[in-house]
């Protein structure tokens, strides 16, 4: 965002492409102000494919969305991710990880799950996969709301349904 709160000028190209080659838009480390702004943007021109990265991971963003604001995001038809990674430090026992709550909060029909795994200090994506699946079981999240957010939300989001 420039000093008023505005997009700058530079996101209006990417939304170009974005649209012209009916890609999914993915808000990457941004802020909420930034992730509003953008999501506005792209829904008035008419771009349908938009993903939230990394809502709650606080690791990579001065400021994690609120539930609320998840929550009005998914109502605009964006997809939210979660990523499996924060399910991990959980296990580690690094302190609770927000993401069944918001998958509850949300609902399992507006998330994605993903790993964010591979590097070299983590298991490999796969596992990661495996670990994600299990944690969120564990933590009450269905089969049903698991098979919605690791296949079928995702064929969706790239038109593959």
């Amino acid at each position: 965002l420039d000093n008023k709160g505005k997009l700058v000028s530079e996101v209006g190209k990417i939304l170009s492409a974005v649209k012209e080659y009916d890609m999914v838009l993915a808000s990457g480390h941004i802020s909420p102000a930034e992730t509003f702004a953008l999501i506005d943007a792209a829904r008035n021109m008419g771009i349908q494919k938009l993903l939230i990265t990394h809502a709650t991971s606080v690791e990579v963003l001065d400021e994690a969305l609120s539930l609320e604001e998840q929550k009005r995001l998914a109502e605009m038809g964006v997809f939210i991710e979660y990523v499996g990674v924060e399910l991990l430090h959980e296990l580690l026992g690094h302190g609770k990880s927000p993401i069944p709550e918001a998958i509850k909060t949300v609902g399992a029909e507006h998330c994605i799950i993903s790993t964010d795994m591979g590097l070299a200090f983590e298991p490999p994506p796969a596992e990661g996969m495996k670990i994600s699946i299990s944690s969120l079981l564990n933590r009450g999240i269905t089969p049903e709301e698991i098979e919605l957010m690791i296949k079928v939300n995702p064929a969706k989001l790239l038109g593959l349904d």
